[in-house]
């Protein structure tokens, strides 16, 4: 009786590890498993385990998860147009379509493509409101179309999502800063801080958030951000100059003077430095020189309103009649430019698809000498669509 209960057992065991093992098999050969196994070994780098995975699944079969996989081992090696096409074929509904959607997105915004990119984004959050990589691309693309507003509800949707990233507190800060919002910018620099950032980018944050205390007049807090940066960081031009500007708004003149004097010695070219310097001379009734630093700068920068308007103020102390209203006819003409960029980019910053507004702005911004944003400008109206595309659904 015994030896049969015992064999009884044997066999139930045996076939519960057979029955275990066939479940196994059965799990690991799912085209759900497959695809995840093979978007992991992509997030480890390894391609080549990838691709073999893709053609497991078309194989079995499979062949919308094989073309998501495929599509996604393309976009990693920046092969967009290729991944583009394999997401365009998946033609399964539910949560592989909305993965090949967001990724379609990813590719176009890379494809310069940012209004097909935004419909893609928006399609998916549609159905998924937290999907971190979608917002992610809808603040790039509002970002780039000078649409603010925008731009920050879905940075402020990433930091939620991602509370560990430090980038979209980082960018947050930059925009606020940009539209005169010193308090705002201070708090996202400050939430930026608190997570981990690439040196380039913390060296950024740390001269970004002291100008927007500036902007505050807390020089307290500014110098102790500046005390917070390492030496090597602290000893460049900007930073430098930027304490110098701390202790000019706390009246310590003697102080500025010593360390713009020493700074201008190592970098006798750096114009972040003669600005200040340039307002010392003129505090100190010094006309003469405050007019050497100043004809030298503007004519690096001939648009900078605050630099012309000192430049009419040491040609008062020096009498020089004809050159004061020269300089004035000057500052008329780049404070009116400055104008129009303004109430132009308050208009893009409500039609993020109107072409004609930036390319308006693009040219303003030639006229102010800034190409590099009129680039930007003449990019972001050549990814507006054309009136008839407007028309299309959010996406097809």
């Amino acid at each position: 009786m015994r030896k049969r209960l015992l064999a009884s057992a044997c066999l139930t065991a045996a076939v519960a590890l057979v029955g275990g093992a066939g479940g196994w098999w059965h799990y690991t050969s799912q085209p759900e498993y497959l695809l995840r196994k093979g978007q992991a070994a992509l997030g480890r780098g390894d391609v080549n385990a990838a691709l073999m995975l893709v053609s497991r699944l078309e194989a079995s079969g499979h062949a919308d998860h094989a073309g998501l996989l495929l599509g996604e081992v393309y976009l990693r090696q920046n092969r967009h147009a290729q991944a583009l096409q394999e997401f365009n074929k998946i033609r399964a509904q539910g949560a592989i379509r909305l993965e090949a959607v967001a990724c379609s997105g990813q590719c176009l915004l890379r494809l310069h493509n940012a209004f097909e990119a935004a419909r893609c984004f928006e399609f998916v959050l549609a159905e998924q409101p937290d999907h971190v990589e979608c917002h992610r691309g809808l603040a790039v693309v509002y970002y780039d179309q000078g649409a603010m507003d925008n731009a920050l509800e879905h940075l402020r949707a990433v930091a939620r999502l991602d509370p560990g990233d430090g980038r979209p507190h980082r960018l947050m800060g930059l925009i606020y800063k940009d539209l005169g919002r010193p308090a705002e910018a201070v708090f996202s620099y400050q939430e930026a801080l608190k997570r981990p950032l690439a040196d380039e980018r913390l060296r950024e944050v740390r001269e970004e958030l002291t100008e927007s205390l500036l902007r505050q007049g807390d020089c307290t807090r500014a110098l102790e951000t500046l005390d917070g940066c390492d030496a090597r960081d602290a000893d460049r031009p900007a930073m430098l100059a930027l304490r110098a500007e701390c202790l000019l708004m706390q009246a310590k003149i003697p102080a500025a003077k010593e360390l713009l004097d020493r700074a201008l010695r190592i970098h006798p070219s750096a114009l972040e430095l003669q600005k200040p310097r340039a307002k010392l001379h003129l505090l100190d009734g010094q006309g003469q020189e405050a007019a050497v630093l100043l004809e030298q700068i503007l004519a690096a920068q001939r648009h900078d309103v605050a630099c012309r308007y000192q430049l009419v103020q040491a040609y008062q102390m020096l009498d020089r009649t004809e050159d004061v209203a020269a300089q004035r006819a000057r500052l008329d003409e780049s404070q009116s430019l400055v104008l129009e960029l303004s109430k132009l980019s308050a208009l893009a910053e409500a039609n993020a698809w109107d072409a004609e507004l930036r390319l308006r702005l693009a040219d303003v911004c030639e006229k102010l000498d800034k190409t590099d944003l009129a680039a930007l400008w003449r990019r972001s109206a050549a990814a507006c669509p054309k009136a008839n595309e407007r028309m299309l659904p959010a996406f097809r």
